[in-house]
């Protein structure tokens, strides 16, 4: 699963997303080496880790803070990637604040991050910016299933 805002590719920490590095278990990083077989404090805790990058003008400065483990969006603990695409997309304006292990703020536009979300996902050649289990019902799918 993975989500992308504004450049930013936001992903849940597994084992798979550990398994990238050669040697992982002796290279990947230690903060999230820890945090893999932490026991969830409620059912469906999952940490997001911003896992990637896409340089663009809405991300400048965050360069290098790949690997982060998000704690907090607008001032809420997130709970799993869906709860972060949740919080992203219950405001249509204002500024999206979030809060990283190291204590990082990491704080975008919303608006100029939606307007130019599809240039940099055009940019970098990426078809969606969510993977599909995260993608949002369609109004007409919605409105013909029952209650």
């Amino acid at each position: 699963s993975y989500f992308i805002f504004g450049g930013l590719a936001f992903c849940e920490l597994t084992t798979g997303y550990l398994q990238a590095w050669r040697e992982w278990w002796k290279t990947a990083p230690k903060h999230l080496m820890t945090l893999l077989n932490r026991y969830p404090s409620f059912e469906g805790e999952r940490r997001v880790v911003l896992c990637g990058l896409m340089p663009a003008d809405v991300n400048a400065g965050y360069g290098g803070l790949e690997e982060s483990l998000i704690l907090e969006a607008d001032g809420q603990p997130v709970r799993n990637l869906r709860h972060l695409v949740e919080v992203v997309e219950a405001r249509d304006a204002g500024l999206l604040v979030l809060e990283t292990h190291a204590g990082e703020q990491i704080v975008l536009d919303r608006e100029r991050a939606r307007r130019e979300g599809p240039r940099i996902l055009a940019l970098y050649q990426v078809a969606s910016d969510r993977s599909r289990d995260l993608a949002a019902p369609t109004r007409a799918a919605s409105a013909s299933s029952p209650p």
